[in-house]
């Protein structure tokens, strides 16, 4: 929010979250769960999927809200990088406690991945691509997990416009900040 007028001053500029397939795991928008920590209902993977989503869901709001206030020049995106041997996986599976997380973890190190710069690759496009949108979604093109950028569908949820303004009313409201699109 505080480097918006920036941005804008410094046109054209691109704003790129990152996010991950995960995202598609939330099936519902549940505004009880932005912040849930309660040791009970915890899920660290079930919380990441949900903070991918939300990645997707601010590029997609911010996008509208500039849109509907006529700012130019600026562009926010989402991307991905697949699955990429950057280490993440394999610590991802020694940090579960949840035993069936930490066995697709283990199998999924098994997997043919591909390299940390070709996992970068997504967010590089997203950032500097000639065709990219607003709220475009970007990952490996060979099944979403390997391969040079394409644009993705992202998951229904992730266009679910009530659920992104209540994201983005909380999100200021817990940063204790106005983000004021102009």
């Amino acid at each position: 929010a505080r480097l918006f007028g920036l941005l804008k001053s410094s046109a054209p500029s691109r704003i790129v979250n990152v996010s991950s397939q995960a995202h598609r795991q939330p099936k519902v928008f549940d505004e009880n769960e932005i912040m849930l920590t309660s040791a009970e209902k915890y899920s660290p993977m079930q919380n990441y999927g949900v903070t991918k989503l939300y990645n997707i869901m601010f590029a997609k709001e911010l996008n509208r809200r500039m849109k509907a206030n006529g700012v130019e020049g600026v562009t926010a995106a989402a991307c991905h990088p697949g699955l990429t041997a950057s280490g993440l996986t394999s610590n991802s599976a020694s940090a579960s406690s949840n035993w069936l997380w930490w066995l697709v973890f283990k199998v999924v190190t098994y997997f043919p991945s591909q390299s940390s710069e070709m996992g970068a690759l997504p967010t590089l496009y997203a950032a500097v691509g000639n065709d990219v949108e607003g709220g475009d979604y970007f990952g490996p093109k060979h099944l979403g997990l390997y391969g040079y950028p394409t644009r993705e569908v992202p998951s229904e949820l992730s266009n679910a416009k009530d659920a992104a303004t209540k994201l983005w009313t909380f999100s200021e409201k817990l940063a204790k900040l106005s983000f004021e699109v102009r």
